[in-house]
């Protein structure tokens, strides 16, 4: 892995067991009575033309580390023999105009409402949560933000609508401060109609603004562009970590390379069965919110 697209988290309760704890994924382990949750939240930028540093060797271990800890979590569940049921993971994907601090409080509801008041899905055990978060941007009218939004159109859709915007208001209040300079049929006919240009012209620039201030549209592009790929990344290499510790307990317990090589073919197809079928396949299932959906 050259890029780190994840900030990985562990989710615990406190010793009180009321609130959630969001911690790191280094050195740190869930309590035993608490079914493994994470929140994974995507490193992609608001912007395509956004300038990403590239990430730090501390970032990167951090990352690998929490991939690490999901997929053994998925192989301690598939090594327990109390637990009939195969493992699953549940991934949240929510929906659109949310920031990170409040996505994350959202799964943290989630996840203490399933740790504290629901026995019957917490008392499964063969559960990981994953709550996760693509580059959604929250909805603002604040004046600064309104600002970027206009400094981020072209300089030509920027100077039509300050030359629109300035001639209406000066075909407007000029009467009524100095004598119309239009006199004539001619521009009595000209000056409306440049008027009704720069109206028109000044409506659709504005209605530009106001579709990127509702931010919906863009986040449906960052949705399908970044959210999509980075859901797929994080499941692939959750596979893969997960193919790694079964090769290694194949390894471990059959010394002929070539013998564990075919039972991870037959694993893989389904053919086996016995101690080795635990370690068949993972259920996925998703829980999408809103235009999580559409991920």
């Amino acid at each position: 892995m050259e890029i780190a697209p994840f900030k990985i988290k562990r989710l615990t309760l406190d010793d009180a067991r009321l609130r959630v704890r969001v911690k790191s994924v280094v050195n740190s382990d869930a309590c035993e009575d608490d079914f493994p949750a994470y929140l994974v939240v995507s490193t992609a930028p608001h912007n395509i033309d956004e300038v990403m540093d590239n990430p730090t060797p501390k970032a990167l271990k951090e990352t690998k580390q929490g991939l690490a800890a999901i997929a053994q979590d998925l192989h301690r569940i598939q090594k327990d023999s109390t637990i009939t049921d195969p493992p699953e993971i549940v991934i949240a994907v929510h929906g659109y105009n949310t920031e990170e601090s409040g996505i994350q409080a959202w799964y943290s509801d989630m996840y203490r409402y399933i740790a504290q008041d629901d026995r019957s899905i917490r008392q499964r055990r063969n559960l990981v949560f994953i709550g996760y978060r693509w580059s959604s941007e929250q909805l603002s009218l604040h004046p600064l933000q309104i600002w970027r939004n206009l400094r981020a159109l072209p300089d030509v859709p920027q100077a039509s609508l300050v030359m629109g915007i300035l001639f209406v208001l000066a075909y407007c209040l000029w009467p009524l401060i100095w004598e119309p300079w239009w006199t004539n049929d001619f521009a009595n006919f000209l000056g409306p109609a440049i008027l009704n240009i720069a109206v028109g012209v000044s409506v659709m620039i504005a209605t530009l603004l106001l579709l990127r201030t509702t931010v919906y549209f863009r986040d449906v592009y960052r949705a399908l562009n970044f959210g999509v790929p980075d859901l797929t990344e994080l499941v692939r290499q959750i596979d893969q970590s997960i193919d790694v510790l079964n090769r290694e307990d194949l390894k471990a317990n059959h010394p002929d390379p070539i013998e564990a090589m075919r039972i991870a073919s037959r694993i893989a197809s389904g053919e086996v069965l016995g101690d080795e079928a635990r370690y068949g396949k993972i259920k996925l299932n998703f829980l999408g919110h809103s235009m999580g959906g559409l991920v």
